[in-house]
């Protein structure tokens, strides 16, 4: 009883942490003290609860800057080393431990792209190319979370509690969508100015995300969290589908994941993001090859309603359909007159790393690389916003590869699974096909993103891995 009151204590303390950066309440300095001795507190009770805390401050926390300490040190770091401590601490034999490390593959893998490439391609590489000191950490601190992999492993032993990692995961995002397609509704009704969102979330908050007026006339709703969407829809989709799902009874299950599910659109309709609206076609694509037809034509219907629905809220708000809008995205790649600002962003970066990554193509220019004044006043606090020649530039064709294996056996073990593990749960079968979607549509919308390199892309992965290892009877 006490994890459960701790837990939502840390809940309500986030949610005033946030009130009051915003309105420069002087409870403040309280909850930055209170909120990590809490959650120490969590974490040593119950391992369990304090993961669940990380997924949601995860999801809902943003950039993570609600919350800031002196010389940059935000909450998120503060409570992730109590976590790690914690967790390290409680391990009942820590040789044993090793020995599991030795012979897990995950768990290689996790202290491979976790310690490995921070250390070679940061602070060794350092050596050869100088960086600046700031801009390294950053870079590295990225790649850090991959260690997360290690207590999830031993935390989430079972199915019982993967699946109440899958709920805090999909009750978290149903949050952000709720909150998120209240604010784009009330700004296309002038109930909230689109410049206020902006102000509140991206400067009084430090949020993270990107709001306002577009050039063609619509407006935009994009946050940090907005990347996990993709995930939670087709995680639902594919639960909604079947009668036996968590919490496996309920018969009104059906309905509230629709609901939940109409929500998650909108929040991607707002979000104005190509890589999200594209990396989601084309995941959905992928998604109905697997259903069976009578779910496959649920599936058109449903999302031709949704376009239906969306098409006419484009025409009220902004004179114009969806579809024109959804299109002109796509051709804006190539046509800058209709993206005037990201389109020309874009291709100067990829003329200018491009040519850093032939200069430097085997190992790269290591994690720090910036150009003099980019950096600072484009991308930040990312490096750049291509991802992957993002990470071309930093580790060269060598680390792309090592790390491209990694991603490549999480999606060769979920479709082995698919298609060959027969005695799969039919709950855990929908389970895997709506997670490998996820996976799918984020690293797609990764090519023109910068969040593959940072906690937001490195949590989606992990959560993928979870899911899969315990699905996978290989792993069990």
């Amino acid at each position: 009883m006490l994890k459960k009151i701790l837990f939502f204590s840390l809940l309500v303390f986030f949610t005033l942490s946030i009130l009051a950066n915003v309105k420069n309440w002087h409870i403040l300095l309280y909850l930055q003290i209170a909120i990590p001795l809490i959650f120490l507190l969590l974490a040593w009770l119950d391992r369990e609860y304090a993961l669940y805390f990380l997924l949601v401050e995860m999801v809902l926390g943003g950039a993570g800057r609600w919350l800031v300490y002196n010389y940059g040190l935000s909450i998120r770091v503060i409570i992730l080393v109590f976590f790690f401590l914690v967790w390290w601490f409680r391990l009942r034999d820590k040789k044993d431990y090793f020995k599991k490390v030795k012979s897990d593959c995950w768990r290689r893998w996790a202290i491979i792209l976790g310690v490995g490439f921070p250390l070679v391609f940061g602070f060794l590489m350092n050596f050869i190319y100088p960086k600046q000191l700031g801009f390294l950490l950053d870079d590295a601190n990225g790649w850090l979370f991959y260690l997360i992999l290690l207590p999830i492993l031993e935390i989430i032993n079972s199915r019982e509690k993967l699946w109440r990692l899958i709920k805090v995961f999909l009750s978290s995002v149903s949050i952000l969508a709720l909150v998120v397609a209240i604010f784009y509704f009330l700004s296309l009704n002038d109930w909230f100015n689109i410049y206020f969102l902006q102000y509140w979330f991206l400067s009084k908050m430090n949020y993270g995300g990107k709001i306002g007026l577009m050039p063609d006339g619509v407006y935009r709703l994009f946050v940090s969290g907005s990347i996990f969407l993709p995930t939670a829809l087709f995680i639902l989709t594919a639960l909604t589908g079947k009668k036996f799902v968590w919490p496996l009874t309920a018969a009104n299950n059906k309905l509230k994941f629709i609901l939940i599910i109409f929500l998650i659109y909108l929040a991607l309709i707002a979000s104005y993001t190509r890589g999200l609206w594209l990396g989601t076609l084309l995941a959905l694509v992928f998604f109905l090859f697997w259903v069976p037809l009578k779910t496959k034509l649920k599936i058109i219907l449903v999302t031709v309603l949704f376009l239906g629905f969306s098409q006419l809220l484009f025409l009220k708000s902004f004179d114009q359909g969806f579809i024109d809008v959804f299109l002109g995205r796509l051709t804006s790649v190539v046509d800058s007159s209709r993206d005037p600002v990201s389109v020309p962003q874009r291709l100067s970066q990829i003329r200018i790393l491009g040519m850093q990554i032939l200069e430097h193509p085997l190992m790269g220019a290591g994690f720090g690389f910036t150009i003099k004044n980019y950096r600072q006043t484009v991308a930040a606090p990312f490096s750049f916003e291509l991802g992957y020649l993002d990470m071309l530039v930093k580790f060269g064709l060598t680390g792309f590869v090592i790390w491209g294996l990694f991603v490549l056996k999480i999606l060769f073990g979920y479709l082995r699974i698919l298609w060959f593990n027969f005695s799969l749960a039919p709950s855990d079968r929908v389970l895997a096909l709506g997670s490998l979607a996820g996976l799918i549509a984020f690293l797609l919308a990764a090519g023109t993103s910068p969040f593959i390199t940072s906690g937001f892309g490195v949590t989606q992965i992990l959560l993928a891995v979870a899911v899969l290892v315990k699905l996978d009877t290989k792993y069990a």
